[in-house]
């Protein structure tokens, strides 16, 4: 439902957004990972809630309400809360932000600098939980396949690769076994995005 909602406004297009939603609700991973007691899904949910904020942030021409500053920032330290990886999320929005107000957008620091103060408290949350926990712990048997170095005899683009055939597995409602066959997917995606998207980048530049 919450992926509709973004989906709706950012593509212009209701049923491209109810071809997310229903992506990610058909999901074989999602749906696996939903039914157990898991923080995984809450995590999902809360990066969702702070990512639609942050596309009004950086895509509004209209002065940006405090509240969305505030959202991006609760939720992202409430995500990153649930699950360490959701530290990804907030790199990514503060890549993305910084390449739009570059690339794309009129320069505006003081909504920049809003913005990264937002970010500094997941970042915070994320450094304190990794100090005083992350680091204490050993690394757990089933997780060795994510940490690069760990699998004997393995490239570093094979790790790559196969952690980016995972990750979009678990969005994808039948996983893609074939490497080959997951990357024609997956270029064929990236194409389908920008070709929808070059409309809407053309208007604002």
């Amino acid at each position: 439902f919450l992926l509709g909602l973004i989906g709706r406004p950012l593509f212009h297009s209701a049923a491209t957004a109810l071809l997310c939603a229903a992506a990610l609700a058909l999901s074989a991973a999602g749906i696996t990972i939903s039914t157990e007691v898991r923080q995984y899904q809450l995590a999902v949910f809360l990066i969702l809630l702070a990512f639609d904020s942050f596309i009004r942030i950086c895509s509004s021409a209209e002065p940006v309400r405090r509240r969305d500053y505030a959202v991006v920032s609760i939720a992202s330290a409430l995500a990153v809360s649930c699950h360490y990886s959701a530290i990804l999320f907030v790199g990514g929005c503060f890549l993305t932000a910084a390449l739009w107000q570059i690339l794309v957008a009129r320069r505006d620091f003081r909504r920049a600098i809003r913005f990264a103060a937002s970010l500094a408290v997941p970042s915070a949350v994320f450094a304190l939980f990794y100090v005083t926990h992350g680091l204490r712990q050993p690394i757990q048997g089933y997780l060795y396949d994510f940490y690069w170095g760990w699998t004997p005899h393995e490239k570093l683009s094979g790790f790559l690769l196969r952690n980016i055939q995972n990750f979009g597995n678990l969005f994808s409602p039948v996983p893609i076994s074939s490497r080959p066959v997951f990357l024609l997917v997956g270029c064929a995606a990236i194409a389908a995005a920008a070709f929808v998207a070059k409309p809407e980048l053309e208007k604002i530049g």
